[in-house]
């Protein structure tokens, strides 16, 4: 009975080492996991680097329809003519509202980074009313992008009364 149970015993042993020994993955598994990751994070991170684009010029856009809201209240306010003016300077977009006579000295910059004005520059004024001035063009858009030229977003000046629209991308054309 003794060699019976020492067999036993011994093959017992056989088989948890033998078990040990097989236990985790094959290289090719870890592989083919690696592999299917990696995929998953470059379409994931290439979606991510677009979405962020979108937003930064989203935000540029609201900051201009802010500024050109702000120049025509102002005119309302102050009874006056004042301007909001834009202009491209390095890699920057600057914005300033002043009185229409006065040049802009003091320019505020759009903080997003890869985001264009389309133009070198762009300007529109506000009469006491609030209105386009009579005697002036009116000034269509003004267009902000990426600077692959992606991702267009506008701010329209509809009509001489001033009414503003926002657009993306095709209506900006």
């Amino acid at each position: 009975m003794k060699p019976i149970l020492s067999f036993l015993k011994r093959h017992k042993r056989r088989q948890l080492e033998s078990h040990s020994s097989t236990a985790g993955f094959t290289m090719i598994e870890m592989i083919v996991v690696v592999a299917i990751v990696g995929i998953l994070a470059a379409i994931s991170g290439a979606s991510y680097r677009g979405w962020m684009a979108r937003m930064r010029v989203n935000k540029a856009q609201d900051t201009a329809l802010l500024a050109i809201r702000e120049a025509q209240t102002t005119a309302r306010q102050k009874k006056g003519t004042w301007k909001a003016s834009f202009q491209q300077q390095g890699d920057q977009v600057q914005w300033a509202v002043q009185v229409d006579t006065t040049a802009p000295t003091s320019w505020n910059t759009i903080d997003e980074p890869d985001v264009i004005l389309t133009s070198a520059s762009w300007a529109v004024s506000f009469d006491y009313k609030g209105q386009i001035p009579s005697g002036q063009s009116l000034p269509p858009k003004i267009v902000l992008s990426n600077k692959n030229g992606g991702n267009k977003r506008c701010v329209i000046v509809k009509t001489i009364l001033g009414a503003l629209q926002t657009a993306s991308d095709d209506k900006c054309n």
